[in-house]
């Protein structure tokens, strides 16, 4: 009885051979050889992935088939066999393993909730062109109970920019511990980040920072897309244009934070990053700004997490539903008409509820 091999695959075996060889692989096992023989001999086809060795001593991985060739009288008579490296394959999906690893642990990095801040209401959505994003939002909260809202870019997408993502994110929240100004944090991320860089890269950052008590606005715009605040009737009444070049470009750039701006109840701060604006259509047309504008001239009233969702479905419907060719992120905040944000009176509830579960624990 002979395993016979297809041509440009292998060669010919006998069963003698054919144990000789796989009693050759070190890494075989004694029931591998019980297995393979039961199965073909019972007329069955028989698959299996293999470690085997080269010429090199290198070891590989193989996917193996072996059918079975019956007779004319149904006898098995002799055995196909293909063997095919698996090398690259392999490769491939530890490769896609470890990105989905990376992209979990990137996504552990965004805010899990919406920051619990009296007078404001702010939420976000982030969907990444790749397994990981090189875009960056934050919520963060200062030493002196201002709110700091960030959004930025890296340029390209994929693993390269998530890092920097990473590493700008660790920057910017150790500035943010400190008492320095939005300028001088600004200033002191770039000269940071310059060491990080390659002179390809660079990355657009917007910094926003609300007093909840004045409900005062200050920002640094650097590079990164205009964001836009909304009246109660939900018409753009300004956009925060740059400030400054983006981070990467020059260790010497230096940056200004922009005048106060009083945000009145209701109002409502959009932010965005390119790959909203430059979404395609079918037909080759952007998303842009002005459609953007229209969109949340119609949800404004809506709850943060609804207007968010209005806009995703408006997107998706725009494109398609083709899948993104950049990374997008949307961050909406409103000022709220009480001193206490949706957010935060819904806070307040569970642990009011959750104190008075203790209390009757207790009793």
């Amino acid at each position: 009885m002979k395993l016979v091999a297809p041509r440009n695959h292998g060669t010919v075996f006998s069963k003698m051979n054919l144990q000789g060889l796989m009693r050759g692989n070190a890494e075989s096992r004694a029931a591998y050889y019980r297995t393979l023989w039961s199965t073909i001999l019972s007329g069955e086809v028989f698959h299996s992935t293999v470690i085997n060795l080269k010429k090199s001593g290198e070891t590989y991985y193989a996917e193996q088939t072996i059918t079975p060739m019956r007779d004319e009288s149904g006898n098995v008579s002799h055995f196909v066999a293909v063997c095919k490296d698996m090398t690259d394959r392999r490769m491939r999906d530890q490769q896609e393993f470890e990105l989905r690893m990376a992209a979990a642990v990137q996504e552990r990095l965004y805010p899990q909730a919406p920051p619990l801040v009296s007078g404001i209401e702010v939420g976000a959505t982030c969907q990444p062109a790749s397994a990981t994003c090189g875009d960056y939002y934050d919520f963060i909260e200062r030493p002196d109970g201002s709110l700091c809202i960030v959004i930025g870019d890296v340029c390209g997408h994929g693993v390269a920019p998530a890092l920097i993502m990473v590493a700008t994110r660790a920057y910017l929240r150790v500035l943010l511990a400190t008492e320095l100004g939005l300028g001088e944090v600004m200033t002191q991320l770039n000269k940071t980040l310059m060491g990080d860089l390659r002179d390809e890269d660079f990355v657009t950052l917007l910094l926003v920072r609300i007093e909840p008590r004045t409900r005062e606005l200050t920002f640094v715009n650097a590079g990164h897309p205009a964001a836009a605040i909304f009246d109660v009737s939900g018409q753009c009444r300004l956009q925060l244009e740059y400030t400054g070049m983006a981070l990467g470009f020059s260790e010497e750039a230096r940056y200004e934070c922009s005048a106060p701006v009083h945000l009145c109840p209701n109002e409502l701060l959009l932010m965005v990053t390119d790959g909203i604006l430059e979404s395609r259509a079918p037909d080759g047309s952007f998303f842009a700004m002005q459609r953007l504008l229209q969109l949340i001239h119609s949800h404004h009233t809506l709850p943060i997490s609804e207007a968010l969702g209005r806009l995703r479905k408006d997107l998706a419907e725009f494109v398609q539903h083709t899948p993104p060719e950049d990374d997008q992120t949307v961050i909406l905040c409103r000022v709220c008409s009480d001193d206490a944000s949706p957010q935060a009176r819904a806070q307040g509830a569970s642990r009011a509820e959750g104190q008075r579960s203790s209390d009757r624990a207790n009793a």
